[in-house]
């Protein structure tokens, strides 16, 4: 793989070889109901040394909307924030693009209720 993005499958990959998307479904319990979203990061090459990465996170197929409150959140290597999106009422997806280098490190973060996961990356 060109990326560590372990614990992640993948989806699909460009026959250039310059962009990755892997995916994760991800469930929990949330107040007596079972949630489920699925997290998609898709890594992309190019042609100087930034990496484009752009982290999706959409609804299963049970629900139209992601779960009101869910925060999404990019941490660096410290574990510091660097930005972040909230579902609101009716949200049916959140994305978040940034930028990377070679090696860097950073994670990605979800929590809704319940549920408080954590995904580490290397580039």
């Amino acid at each position: 793989p060109l990326y560590n993005l372990r614990g992640l499958t993948v989806t699909a990959a460009s026959e250039d070889s310059k962009s990755q998307r892997r995916s994760q479904v991800l469930q929990w319990n949330q107040g007596g109901w079972e949630k489920s979203i699925l997290l998609v990061v898709e890594v992309t090459e190019t042609d100087t040394e930034v990496i484009d990465l752009h982290l999706q996170v959409y609804p299963s197929n049970q629900d139209p909307f992601l779960p009101e409150g869910l925060k999404v959140k990019v941490l660096n290597d410290e574990g510091i924030s660097c930005m972040e999106a909230q579902a609101g009422v009716a949200s049916s997806g959140l994305q978040l693009k940034f930028e990377g280098s070679p090696q860097e490190r950073f994670s990605i973060n979800l929590t809704s209720g319940e549920l408080n996961f954590t995904e580490r990356f290397k580039l």
